[in-house]
């Protein structure tokens, strides 16, 4: 209906796919404005750190550097999103404090992380 012509504007979470907007972000500038706001929560995978494997730290550091969120914006949300750090937005209260070290992608380090200790 949008591309027809007989739908005026799109608002909300979810009507479109992260796919049709950016279609329509990169492809059909000339029919169509897309504006995002800045994000009000960040999508996150939970970790239960309550359990083997996860409760030891060291394992938490590793599949914190070893998952690309860079390569699964790209290939799931179409590049529309950044990587989360945290809980809460960047912009929520409180929540804009830079944190050391970054939790990067970074696979040399998760291996190197994942190694038992050479004695």
């Amino acid at each position: 209906a949008l591309l027809k012509g007989s739908l005026d504007a799109v608002l909300g979470s979810g009507v479109l796919t992260e796919a049709d907007v950016a279609d329509l972000k990169t492809n059909q500038t000339d029919n169509f404005f897309v504006s995002l706001t800045e994000p009000i929560q960040n999508r996150i995978i939970v970790i239960n750190t309550a359990k083997a494997p996860t409760d030891n730290l060291q394992n938490r550091k590793v599949i914190i550097h070893a998952v690309d969120k860079n390569a699964i914006i790209q290939k799931e949300l179409a590049g529309l999103d950044a990587p989360a750090e945290s809980l809460f937005p960047k912009d929520a209260p409180y929540s804009g404090a830079h944190l050391t070290p970054r939790p990067d992608y970074d696979f040399e380090k998760a291996t190197l992380l994942n190694c038992p200790a050479v004695n």
